[in-house]
């Protein structure tokens, strides 16, 4: 079974009152005492709801809410929207009978106490992208907003608000549909995160996309006495989640924090810097007194009214030393057993079910699994397989399958002959801007196989007609490579490339067919557009860790090279594949270590290489992804410093966008080119200051990718020639009191490292194995924090060589930095800690007299 499968279920009708309240209760049960969970790395919820016929439920299923299951699930999910939704669709179902509202607030609060209890999104997996409780409780929401405070309450403070930002969406979603009501303030209140409580009206980036309550209030004042009343009895009924890093500091006031993120207070401190917006946000006038004095009298009504209160609380799961220590002592579920029905005649919709190209990417286990249960009842599976791109794909693997009888190969044959072409019709229609004035001339050469336009125009035609959409990737994946939306949403077109794969590689089809001649068409259209994301498609099948197109055996991993080869692939595509799919897998703890020592075999080979075998390789690792292809060359640069590494044409690129993204075209262009030019001569610094400049937006710039798989020029800080490292830290640290903030950025630990590995502190073969800098770091919190310690310390001290204000590396150490202490007392000693007057607030100001004081 698939790593997501449900290993229990509940039975019920969708369409039966009763059967729908006894489901809710055991749901309920299973909820509370944690049985609805199995240990998946962290939590993952175990439980599919079926149809008494045994199959998942499904969409229709939910009656005269399938509309509402529908939009539910296009808002909260991005991938995998028709995958272990079955919670959805008994939600939805429950909704159709008034009588079970009750039993449906009470699983609501089930799933509450189960947030809180846990307090980490990522205990509240259903699948690698989705997490349960989201789409129930935005429906009931939807259908009554005095309902929308379980949705605001189910969201944690330890939210992944990366990975998991579309539930977030929906609190400002529900604040458009029924504005601020006052179940809606109550919903706020029952938030208990300050940044989840912005998601109300403004978007990931504080942009406003709905009123805040600041503006609510000016125009229904009547609202704001309600609101402290409310905020009285919510505090009394339960008390706010505290981190648990045991640091007070880190926790929120029980009363402050809700005014704190009311709107976009109007103070001249940039909200960046957490403190100081604080202290100016508590200085506002609020009623006749300030926004202090208004949170504190509310907290000094509640302390006399419950003196004996607690405020605040940490998760139970926060307070035990293994908070997943209950699931590794339990006797795990067993994995359902077919019925003795299903023996005899297959449920093929439930065995299809791992086929739609709405879910994860394939495996090769769950085609096999497939194929088991078809056996020799090909004809009957055939008239059962849905008409998409996950169905071709098993028609073609079946077909490729040496052991296909020709009776076989022949069905299979018609069936793709019939469903292919449609269905890769309807995967490029649903990417594609239909308004092109050339989309109907793309489609019609995509189908039909004796369309004999030129193959190069139609490529090139395909470049403008895709969508660019990649999501957390943005538009492009390089400077070279598109981000194209067909291969990055749901499965990746996995499916369509498995279907022309095994198609062209089979000998069951003559070459002059045109089901054959209409895969080539598309294999090619590929390897033009996208050969990389192709490789990968075909590799994943087989690999052997998920989330990594990594194979373990070493024969099977070269027959499918040699197949790839076969079928159009260039030999320098795969090298740079296995290159990147090396350096990435061996990160991975679990992962055979062979993977290591043949990257590192890769480097050496390549600095041994001619110059124009560098270029080469070089011109399609630009296709890849920007992070990867710059960590394979500072992999170069640490372990063979002599190399000459082509780093300008990247670093200017990321340089000009990242100034594209936050200044107009004119503003962004002018100050690359001064940027470029003080970097290159070291001339005109102070020109280049914010204040010189006239761009008070300078100041916070953040100079480092915000789109998954990108780099920013401080990336290559410790990259660039000495000179221009210097002076671009220079200019950064200039940049305000955010000017070093970027110090927090994950690439600088791997900067640390490899000054570890330059150092002689280990070698670069040891570099996963170590201790202190590998693998352990990664999944052991105490190291971790080590780790990142010793790097901001290293970061430091260079930063300090190289001249760097003191203000600016003291400020970093007070606000952001671990454990700097050393430091602090180091410049002390010396006599050159500066005045800090303007730059700390009264507690960080506290905090460095004890930084000081260790």
């Amino acid at each position: 079974m698939s790593e997501f499968d449900k290993r229990q279920a509940i039975t019920l009708d969708p369409t039966h009152l009763q059967s729908l309240k006894a489901a809710l209760g055991q749901y309920r049960q299973k909820l509370d005492d944690g049985s609805a969970f199995r240990l998946h790395m962290d939590l993952l919820l175990d439980i599919a709801f079926c149809h008494q016929d045994g199959r998942p439920l499904e969409r229709g299923d939910a009656g005269a809410n399938q509309a509402l299951l529908d939009k539910a699930l296009d808002s909260c999910r991005q991938d995998n929207k028709l995958c272990h939704y079955s919670e959805a669709v008994l939600f939805a179902a429950a909704l159709n009978f008034p009588e079970l509202y009750p039993d449906l607030e009470d699983t609501a609060q089930a799933l509450v106490r189960f947030a809180r209890s846990r307090n980490d999104s990522a205990d509240m997996a259903v699948d690698d992208y989705n997490l349960l409780g989201v789409e129930a409780l935005y429906m009931m929401a939807f259908c009554r907003p005095q309902w929308s405070r379980y949705l605001a309450a189910f969201l944690v403070p330890y939210w992944d608000t990366q990975t998991h930002y579309l539930p977030l969406e929906l609190l400002n979603k529900l604040v458009a549909n029924f504005g601020w009501q006052r179940p809606m303030i109550s919903a706020y209140l029952w938030c208990d995160s300050a940044q989840l409580r912005r998601c109300f009206y403004s978007d990931s980036e504080g942009n406003p996309l709905q009123p805040d309550l600041l503006s609510h209030f000016a125009k229904h004042p009547d609202d704001y006495p309600w609101f402290k009343e409310q905020l009285l009895a919510r505090l009394k009924a339960q008390p706010l989640l505290a981190y648990s890093s045991g640091n007070q500091a880190d926790d929120p006031h029980p009363t402050l924090d809700f005014f704190y993120s009311l709107g976009a207070w109007p103070v001249a401190a940039d909200p960046d810097d957490i403190e100081e917006w604080q202290d100016q946000v508590k200085q506002q006038p609020w009623l006749g007194h300030s926004v202090e004095d208004e949170a504190l009298a509310i907290l000094a009504t509640l302390q006399s009214q419950a003196p004996e209160l607690p405020l605040l609380e940490v998760a139970p799961a926060w307070q035990q030393e293994d908070r997943h220590q209950a699931w590794k002592t339990a006797k795990p579920a067993p994995a359902p057993k077919q019925q003795e029905a299903e023996t005899a005649a297959p449920n093929y919709t439930r065995v299809f079910s791992c086929l739609s190209p709405h879910s994860d990417r394939l495996k090769l286990a769950q085609l096999e699994k497939v194929d088991q249960a078809i056996g020799d009842d090909l004809t009957s599976a055939l008239a059962a397989l849905p008409p998409h791109l996950g169905s071709c794909a098993y028609a073609s693997y079946r077909l490729h399958n040496p052991d296909c009888s020709q009776e076989q190969a022949s069905l299979l044959i018609d069936w793709l002959q019939q469903q292919l072409p449609q269905a890769l019709l309807e995967a490029y229609e649903d990417a594609s801007d239909d308004d092109h004035e050339q989309f109907e001339e793309l489609m019609a050469w995509l189908v039909d196989p004796a369309n004999d336009a030129d193959p190069a125009a139609m490529a090139q035609l395909a470049k403008d007609v895709l969508y660019l959409d990649g999501g957390v990737k943005g538009a492009r994946i390089s400077a070279h490579q598109g981000a194209y939306q067909l291969l990055w949403g749901e499965d990746g077109l996995q499916r369509g490339l498995l279907s022309l794969f095994w198609l062209l590689g089979s000998d069951r089809l003559a070459k002059d067919n045109g089901l054959y001649l209409l895969a080539k068409r598309h294999w090619q259209l590929w390897l033009t557009l996208a050969p990389q994301r192709l490789i990968n498609r075909i590799f994943y099948l087989r690999g052997n860790y998920h989330h990594y197109a990594a194979i373990d055996d070493i024969d099977q991993e070269r027959r499918l090279c040699q197949q790839l080869l076969a079928l159009g692939v260039a030999q320098l595509q795969l090298d740079a594949f296995m290159l990147l799919c090396d350096q990435r897998v061996a990160r991975y703890r679990p992962a055979d270590p062979r993977f290591w020592r043949r990257y590192q075999a890769r480097l050496a080979q390549f600095a041994q290489s001619t110059d124009a075998e560098r270029q080469a390789l070089q011109g399609v690792l630009a296709y890849c992804h920007e992070d990867q292809y710059l960590a394979f060359l500072a992999d170069l640069a640490c372990c063979h410093p002599e190399l000459e590494l082509p780093l300008a044409p990247l670093f200017e690129a990321s340089l000009e966008r990242q100034l594209a993204d936050a200044f107009p075209d004119p503003v962004a262009h002018k100050l690359y080119r001064q940027l470029l030019d003080y970097l290159a001569t070291g001339q005109g610094l102070e020109a280049l200051s914010p204040k010189a400049l006239g761009l008070p937006r300078l100041q916070g710039w953040d100079p480092y990718a915000d789109q998954s798989g990108k780099v920013g020029p401080v990336d290559f800080l410790w990259l660039l020639p000495k000179e221009q490292g210097q002076r671009l830290a220079l200019f950064l640290a200039q940049l305000g009191k955010r000017g070093l903030h970027w110090l927090g950025c994950s690439w600088v630990k791997e900067a640390y490292v490899r000054a570890c590995i330059q150092g002689g502190q280990l070698t670069f073969a040891e570099r996963w194995q170590h201790p202190a800098l590998g693998h352990n770091p990664i999944s052991d919190p105490d190291l971790g924090l080590a780790l990142l310690a010793a790097k901001d310390a290293w970061a430091l001290q260079w930063l300090d060589s190289q001249g760097v204000a003191a203000q600016s590396l003291v400020y970093y150490a007070v606000h952001e930095g671990r454990n700097c202490g050393p430091f602090l007392q180091q410049l002390a000693k010396a006599q050159r800690l500066p005045d800090m007057k303007g730059w700390l607030t009264s507690a960080q100001r506290a905090k460095l007299a004890t930084l000081l004081g260790e």
